[in-house]
């Protein structure tokens, strides 16, 4: 792949913004989890719970239970996962509190609200659950405006 230099430069600022936003960990991490779990809940059956054990990992793909969730930003890195295993979500040490990134979280928080709620056991299901709810957000708290077929792009249908 050949870089044009706007596309480089671009590329460069881009990489300089991620650098300087600033991590959120410890109570600032859980108030945010407490106001997506809050805006999941508010859109699903499920009722709001304490947030869980959030975990920073260098590879979620390697801790996160692959069968339920986790989202690729990269051919093998996970960026966002949550375990039934252990009831924790795993977020990439790069995560930062970014609207796209804050829509991992949501959709990982909806996995742990599913789990927790006895939610059938059905990856489509499951997947298309939580990516509705996360398209909600996103279209809500951006200024994006992604239509409802966004969803079937990621999870074919399934579990009938």
């Amino acid at each position: 792949m050949k870089w044009s230099p706007t596309c480089l430069c671009a590329a460069v600022l881009l990489l300089a913004a991620c650098a300087t936003q600033p991590k959120i960990r410890g109570a600032e991490l859980d108030a945010l989890a407490e106001q997506l779990i809050q805006y999941a809940a508010d859109r699903t059956d499920y009722e709001p719970l304490p947030p869980p054990r959030i975990v920073f990992v260098e590879d979620v793909g390697d801790v996160a239970d692959r069968e339920i969730s986790a989202h690729y930003d990269g051919p093998t890195i996970a960026a966002a996962g949550y375990s039934t295993r252990d009831g924790t979500i795993y977020l990439a040490n790069s995560w930062r509190p970014y609207n796209d990134q804050r829509a991992e979280l949501l959709h990982e928080l909806v996995h742990y609200l599913q789990h927790l709620q006895g939610a059938p056991l059905c990856r489509e299901s499951l997947e298309r659950e939580a990516y509705e709810v996360q398209r909600q957000w996103i279209n809500d708290n951006t200024g994006y405006d992604f239509p409802d077929e966004w969803v079937e792009q990621f999870v074919p249908e399934g579990c009938d």
